[in-house]
């Protein structure tokens, strides 16, 4: 039962890391001066966490996030150090279990009352890669680690609470961007599935998931020299 997601997330660290060794190594080609630019994006979407019983806790499959991002070239080629800051909250009613037994025999029911808070930030390290289609669009890849600052609070009494910080998987990310004739902007949609470790599944808080999201890039010129 448990041999499909280990290969899945074997999988994932292997394709994680042929990108980037393609992406140094693609990079080591190229040795002239020239300019490249970093920036920094401004997003907003929606986060489909992995999490089974997030809609029954908190109303919707999906959280509103919001974040920004930013890219420090490093080759001549369009590869980029990539750093990715989300955050979002949501208000629910947690679910209760209640154990009876009943003649050496036990049963579990579940009831929903009070009120529970997530607060969920998650970071994205890696590496993005630009491929230009056509004179204004491009087409990028990103992949890497991913990290996490997470609590689930219960606010009726008694209040308890779950609180997680720490590196918690992998993602990997494609996107579409259309960047505007002279001016150092483009807007982008991009999709990223972030891999959560299995280890934190077992703690009550699940941070793998989708995100969907689009958003603002601004350049800044950059000289780098190799």
């Amino acid at each position: 039962m448990n041999s499909k997601p280990k290969n899945f997330i074997y999988y994932c660290k292997v394709v994680i890391i042929v990108i980037i060794l393609f992406s140094i190594s693609q990079s080591l080609l190229y040795s002239q001066d020239t300019i490249r630019k970093a920036f920094v994006s401004f997003h907003t979407g929606g986060y489909i966490p992995s999490r089974g019983d997030f809609d029954k806790i908190y109303g919707t499959p999906v959280a509103f996030i919001n974040g920004l991002s930013l890219g420090i070239p490093f080759t001549n080629r369009d590869i980029y150090f990539y750093v990715k800051a989300m955050y979002y909250y949501k208000s629910g009613i947690p679910i209760v279990y209640h154990y009876t037994y009943n003649n050496g025999v036990s049963s579990t029911t579940t009831t929903q009352e009070g009120k529970i808070v997530i607060n969920n930030w998650l970071f994205n390290g890696g590496i993005q890669e630009n491929f230009s289609v056509g004179n204004n669009y491009k087409i990028h890849l990103n992949a890497g680690l991913s990290f996490v600052k997470s609590s689930e609070v219960v606010k009726t009494p008694p209040e308890s609470k779950i609180a997680l910080s720490g590196w918690a998987g992998y993602y990997i990310g494609i996107g579409g961007e259309k960047r505007f004739a002279n001016l150092p902007f483009g807007v982008f949609v991009e999709y990223q599935y972030n891999l959560d470790r299995l280890i934190f599944k077992s703690l009550g808080l699940n941070y793998g998931g989708s995100d969907i999201n689009t958003g603002l890039r601004f350049y800044f010129s950059q000289t780098i020299q190799n």
